[in-house]
């Protein structure tokens, strides 16, 4: 993903909207000659491509080898987004209409600002100024967009409308809770992780905090399942420990060690795998909730992900879609 399709687009965010396709925000902050941020839409499935060279097939790219830009017919757009230098930073798919595919909300870490992508044609549809540098985001009930704040200090989240543009003022985090994932579970609480051995829960409904002590020191990586479950990746320089428990009862909680290294960020997806992403080892985990089976697949170099990367936890939220599939007759 990215303007150039090089180690300087610095690919970082991702998120799935309601049909399946797949949003990646380029940071473009590790070259100081390429500093402009990106976003990339990628098909989740072959009848999303576009057989823009009238082959009658599509291209793509089906394993390790990429194929040169711009030739891959399942990536169906990439634009710029922000003004130079802006890092997009944080991204979330707005659920939408029922039925529809939603649209993709991306922050900017040094503008402080949102803009709402047309999902069909990649223009601007909609900014909002926000007053946090956004790290992560995530879609809530009722239309909100929950954003991740690191800076300025001290550190907390902030909520936007997704609809209406409108800002409520930011809540400052406790000191204990450092954010970095972020998602929400079925009652509208959110859940972020952080480099201070906690797992932290705001709920906007009376303005509480919980935090939840997590087996290591960095916790970063948080998600909910669709059963509303959380899921949480913290890891040292010893071991990588994924830990769960309902929503309702951080106390319950259970954790197995996983292999990986640097794990940053877990999601949950609807076949009942966890997966989690390891930066310093270049590669995924895939932990089997009901076998506790894992399995260790590479990846790219350096893999980073604090967003719904599966796309679960807009399903968490979504309460009625639509469900389609092509079907052939019999003779």
């Amino acid at each position: 993903g990215g303007q150039t399709g090089t180690g300087s687009d610095a690919p970082s965010r991702t998120a799935v909207d309601g049909f399946g396709d797949a949003y990646v925000a380029a940071l473009a902050n590790v070259s100081s000659v390429m500093t402009q941020g990106s976003v990339t839409k990628i098909a989740g499935d072959r009848s999303h491509c576009i057989d823009r060279d009238l082959s009658g097939t599509i291209d793509t790219s089906d394993g390790a080898t990429r194929l040169p830009l711009g030739t891959d017919e399942c990536v169906l757009w990439r634009a710029p987004v922000g003004d130079p230098e802006a890092v997009p930073q944080a991204l979330a798919v707005h659920v939408g209409a029922a039925g529809s595919a939603g649209s993709p909300w991306v922050g900017t870490w040094n503008e402080q600002r949102f803009y709402r992508l047309d999902p069909r044609n990649v223009s601007v549809a909609d900014t909002v100024d926000v007053e946090v540098k956004p790290f992560g985001a995530v879609a809530a009930p009722g239309d909100w967009i929950w954003i991740a704040g690191r800076e300025p200090a001290p550190a907390g989240l902030q909520r936007f409308h997704a609809v209406t543009g409108g800002l409520d003022p930011v809540v400052p985090a406790p000191a204990e809770c450092d954010p970095y994932g972020i998602a929400v579970d079925s009652a509208g609480r959110v859940w972020i992780g952080g480099t201070a051995g906690y797992l932290c829960r705001y709920d906007p409904a009376d303005g509480s905090w919980i935090s939840v002590a997590m087996p290591r020191a960095n916790a970063t990586g948080v998600d909910v399942s669709s059963a509303d479950v959380v899921w949480a990746v913290s890891y040292d320089t010893t071991a990588v420990t994924l830990s769960q428990f309902p929503s309702t009862d951080p106390t319950a909680i259970v954790g197995t060690d996983v292999p990986g290294d640097t794990s940053l960020a877990v999601a949950v997806d609807d076949f009942g795998y966890v997966w989690t992403v390891n930066r310093d080892s270049s590669t995924v985990t895939r932990f089997n909730a009901g076998t506790a089976e894992t399995a260790q697949f590479p990846t790219g170099r350096g893999p980073v992900a604090y967003s719904d990367f599966v796309g679960v936890e807009r399903t968490i939220i979504a309460t009625s879609g639509t469900w389609y599939a092509d079907f052939e007759r019999c003779d």
